[in-house]
């Protein structure tokens, strides 16, 4: 035993004495390289992005979405910002019809990407203009239209990814708007001029339906911060498919199909609200508007020299009170005014209040959908707030 101790000491070395650094962990790879930092694998994979082929781009837009999940890769992403413009590709490229027209991982995988760049509190105050420097505000909408989101939901398991989709992109455009965005104004104005112009609020509301409503929310809210503080996107809203705002291509904006799916009784609370504060917002602007063209017409027909004509005193946009009439908002509310959330049930009278206020028209088809003894009920309602909305409504109706 004595001899054992002395030929093999502790540690393992060879002449007796202990060995005092840690021992080499064996690596039966021979000319395997250190593992990357953070900094350099990021490097690397931005390298890679500019030739890389379908397969092998999904697959390092994905690690690069894992690597900004934490704290050290989102910090190497950010110091690596200048080159941010290999982003663009999966995008540009794809949507283009270069290489594939519909949406396909990569292109989830690239949204979802910069959604979580612009998160990020340093890319969050100058995100208008990262936005617009990498061109984003055209080829993230492109890749939410419609027959897009249909063919990438037909693609993949139940349908998700075109929610998902959705979702990062409007997390990505939300980001200026939001709490810490954009600190330069002449970059928000910029970008919302570049929004306005690509029709933003009509892409997102024909949008809405492909995805599921848990996905709808931050949507929703996009289009209430944008709706709610700017004219030109209240336009978009509200268009007919031929007025003669920016973006007048044709499309419609609020349809019955985009009004069903902001007040889908599956969709959250929060969303319910913003959506139900966006409508109340434009059925009063439509009421605004409807008494200045009113005046107008009346200014037209009895002033001094009066020869023009009471139409073509009216605004150039279409008519805002058929267009709320077309959505058919009424019977959407039916579900809400029976909501869990107080919240949702005194926004839903309050609606119902205000469309009643904008016009007769409206009577009918708050009757045709029983909404009555549901607001009647909000008006008897132990808590103040819900009672004085269903109130408002009855005084209404």
């Amino acid at each position: 035993l004595e001899h054992a101790a002395q030929t093999s000491p502790p540690g393992g070395g060879a002449s007796g004495e202990r060995s005092t650094s840690p021992r080499e962990p064996s690596n039966p790879r021979s000319g395997s390289r250190p593992r990357d930092t953070p900094q350099e694998e990021v490097g690397r994979l931005l390298d890679s992005l500019r030739t890389a082929g379908s397969a092998a781009e999904a697959r390092v837009l994905r690690r690069l979405l894992s690597l900004a999940a934490s704290i050290d890769g989102a910090t190497a992403l950010w110091s690596h910002r200048e080159r941010w413009g290999a982003l663009e590709a999966p995008l540009s490229r794809r949507l283009s019809g270069v290489d594939g027209a519909a949406p396909d991982v990569a292109v989830l995988a690239a949204a979802q990407l910069w959604a979580a760049l612009l998160r990020w509190p340093e890319a969050r105050r100058c995100s208008a203009s990262l936005l617009l420097r990498h061109r984003l505000d055209a080829s993230l909408l492109a890749a939410i239209e419609p027959s897009r989101l249909r063919k990438l939901s037909s693609a993949s398991r139940g349908g998700a990814s075109s929610g998902r989709l959705l979702r990062a992109v409007s997390i990505a455009v939300y980001a200026p708007f939001g709490e810490g965005g954009e600190e330069e104004e002449e970059a928000l104005v910029a970008l919302q001029q570049a929004l306005h112009e690509a029709g933003l609020v009509k892409t997102l509301l024909r949008a809405l339906a492909e995805a599921s409503p848990h996905d709808r929310e931050v949507s929703v809210s996009l289009l209430a911060r944008l709706v709610l503080g700017s004219r030109h996107f209240l336009r978009q809203l509200l268009c007919d498919g031929q007025c003669g705002d920016q973006g007048g291509d044709g499309r419609c904006g609020l349809t019955a199909a985009a009004a069903a799916a902001c007040l889908d009784p599956r969709c959250s609370a929060a969303s319910l609200v913003n959506a139900l504060l966006l409508l109340c917002h434009a059925a009063r602007a439509a009421g605004s508007r409807r008494d200045v063209a009113g005046a107008a017409a009346a200014a037209c027909l009895t002033g001094p020299g009066a020869t023009t004509s009471a139409a073509s005193a009216s605004p150039p946009d279409g008519d805002w009170t058929g267009m709320l009439l077309r959505a058919r908002l009424p019977q959407c509310l039916t579900p809400l005014l029976r909501h869990d959330e107080l919240a949702v049930r005194s926004k839903a009278c309050t609606l119902v209040g205000t469309l009643c206020r904008l016009s007769s028209a409206f009577y009918e088809p708050v009757r045709a959908a029983g909404l009555p003894p549901l607001v009647a009920a909000c008006g008897t309602h132990e808590v103040s707030s819900l009672r004085r909305a269903g109130a408002f409504a009855l005084a209404e109706g």
